[in-house]
């Protein structure tokens, strides 16, 4: 796990400046070794920050040289399965180290791009070919590591964070996308490609590029989620026994690490899960590591002692307050470099800083959700896809908005506009952001484009549908981008079994009877839990990662309100008196207002930091 950057057909001004400068804007990923190839009369650059895992000597810093010094490679990240990679590499390469990055090299020089299909891990990477004068860029399946980059004029330049971008390229404009601006105040994350800037795009998950002069650079797919398949009818019990030994085998491929390591506990479903097959496959207790608030309804660290406990890991609680907690939120845009509204994202940074403290590598329960149907929108999209309550949705949602909070808040799921805005609208309100229309009374431009959610899946539930969708947006542009700068913030490497590809193939021929049977959803999943831990124990309501906000914002609201969203009436493309609408609801008593609210303390800060 590492930090990289790099350009190609592009020199700096003040080269050593700017580069120097670039590395230490990934310091924090990557806080053991930095080094980097520069080539002037080629305007070639390969710059990388090393967090070492496997293989800790020197030998295995990058960039990485080939045996006869033709190829270079950088890579964050790592390749699970590269032993077995290796030992079918045996007569084909001289091997030098025991680090996955020269598999990767060596699989790279034997097969091209082909080799992408093999590896099993998480990565961003960029191979320099001096003979060739070109350079091979790709990504993960899943899209767990991160990579920016900006293309003009033939010349390319990427890293894993976009304030790397800028290091290298201190004479770049700073446009705001319109367009990303709207998704985020709709999602309170932006979708791939898109970034906030115009001029810089998210390099696609699944995909690797080729540039070489005067060429153009494109994508091409070597990998995509699966629809999902309905009609699959697989006998339950060997579909439960094929899906726990591919987390058995997930789990234990990400147990390789040459540092002390340990796991994200919540105590719910997922975690625990992969804890407990954790504690299976070593011969030592687990470290587990679990947060939680003083504020007792929204604090799982008892269940996730519970667990560790049953489990018997080596398990540290850490508690906690709101002031705490609070004192990251300037932090959040230094981390995500752009607007990012999921506010999980504190208590995730919290537990991140102290569990570095102890190790330099979790496991995680990500995935879970979105492969085995486990979020309320899913009922959402059943509900609304009957076509009586799609028929007769707005009259119910007038029906509502006179009711309570909750009902009032149910009310503004049910006005779908259309059908084309039928899975992002969900996700929006179960999420408490703005709808389009609301959006279209906030923003002066104001149309949200739906087609990236055009919906490739044919003859599955809306279920599976709102589940596919996340995988590919929700899933990747938001929890994994939240787990990534949390954790590389403080130098430690997340993994997550459920993510194995072999897990997300399979999990998408699961019938959703398997998933979702007898009220229970994630049934299945729970059903492999219940093999490891008793039923009972895990038997109570989701919370999820989630801290008291509307609270927290009432607590300081006048703070709030004078530092963040009274200015926000002064901006050009802002429609002043929507703001002072929602300041005056949530005044009022609207507390399911909160992450509208929210999204836009979020925004003011960008805006601030960056001079918008």
């Amino acid at each position: 796990m590492c930090g990289i950057a790099g350009f190609y057909n592009f020199n700096p001004g003040n080269a050593d400046k700017a580069i120097t400068a670039a590395i230490r804007s990934l310091k924090h990923r990557g806080p053991d070794a930095d080094q980097y190839y520069y080539e002037p009369e080629k305007g070639v650059g390969l710059l990388h920050a090393r967090l070492s895992i496997i293989d800790l000597s020197s030998n295995a810093n990058q960039p990485f040289y080939s045996a006869d010094g033709r190829y270079i490679l950088i890579v964050n990240g790592e390749i699970y399965n590269y032993k077995e990679l290796k030992k079918q590499l045996y007569g084909k390469y001289e091997f030098k180290t025991e680090s996955d990055t020269e598999v990767l090299l060596a699989l790279y020089i034997t097969e091209k791009e082909a080799c992408l299909k093999k590896l099993n891990g998480m990565f961003a990477l960029a191979i320099y070919d001096q003979a060739e004068d070109e350079i091979f860029l790709a990504r993960d399946r899943m899209g767990k590591k991160p990579l920016f980059y900006s293309y003009n004029n033939h010349s390319l330049l990427f890293a894993s964070e976009i304030k790397t971008l800028f290091q290298l390229d201190a004479s770049s404009r700073k446009t705001m996308d319109p367009e990303a601006l709207k998704w985020f105040l709709h999602l309170g994350y932006i979708p791939e490609p898109a970034t906030i800037y115009e001029q810089i795009k998210k390099f696609p998950s699944g995909h690797y590029a080729y540039l070489k002069k005067n060429q153009e650079l494109s994508f091409k797919k070597y990998w995509s989620v699966p629809p999902p398949v309905e009609n699959k009818k697989e006998d339950y019990s060997d579909t439960k026994s094929i899906l726990k030994n591919l987390l058995i085998d997930a789990t234990r491929l990400r147990l390789n690490a040459d540092v002390p390591f340990g796991a994200f506990l919540s105590g719910g479903t997922d975690s625990s899960l992969v804890s407990a097959i954790a504690m299976q496959e070593l011969s030592q207790p687990l470290k587990t590591f679990s947060i939680g608030f003083a504020e007792s309804a929204f604090n799982e660290s008892v269940h996730a002692k519970k667990v560790a406990e049953k489990l018997g890991t080596d398990h540290t609680e850490f508690m906690v307050s709101e002031n705490e907690m609070m004192e990251l939120l300037p932090k959040m845009i230094d981390v995500f470099d752009e607007p990012f509204a999921d506010s999980s994202a504190i208590p995730t940074m919290m537990v991140s800083k102290l569990a570095a403290e102890k190790v330099k590598m979790v496991i995680t329960g990500d995935g879970g959700d979105e492969l085995f149907l486990g979020y309320g929108m899913y009922n959402w999209a059943r509900r609304l896809s009957n076509p009586l309550t799609w028929t007769f949705r707005n009259l119910t949602a007038s029906m509502l908005k006179t009711g309570n909070q909750r009902m009032k808040r149910a009310a503004e799921v049910f006005k779908v506009p259309s059908k084309k805005a039928f899975y992002p609208h969900i996700f929006s309100q179960e999420q408490y952001f703005f709808s389009a229309q609301e959006i279209s009374n906030l923003l002066v431009d104001h149309s949200l484009n739906y087609q990236m959610f055009d919906l490739p899946v044919k003859n599955a539930s809306h279920a599976h549908q709102q589940a596919w969708l996340d995988i590919q947006f929700y899933l990747k542009d938001d929890l994994l981008v939240k787990v990534d700068r949390s954790t590389m913030r403080y130098g430690l490497e997340a993994r997550s079994p459920l993510l194995d590809y072999r897990v997300v193939e399979f999990s998408q021929q699961i019938p959703e009877a398997y998933k979702w049977k007898d009220n229970s959803q994630k049934y299945i999943l729970k059903d492999i839990l219940y093999d490891y831990l008793p039923k009972e124990l895990m038997e109570r309501p989701k919370w999820g990662f989630s801290i008291p906000m509307a609270k927290w914002l009432r607590k300081d609201w006048e703070m709030y309100k004078e530092k963040y969203l009274i200015p926000l009436t002064g901006h050009a493309f802002l429609n002043p008196d929507t703001i002072r609408y929602y300041i005056t609801e949530f005044e009022n008593g609207k507390d399911y207002y909160y992450n509208r609210i929210w999204i836009l303390i979020i925004l003011k800060q960008f805006l601030d930091k960056y001079n918008f």
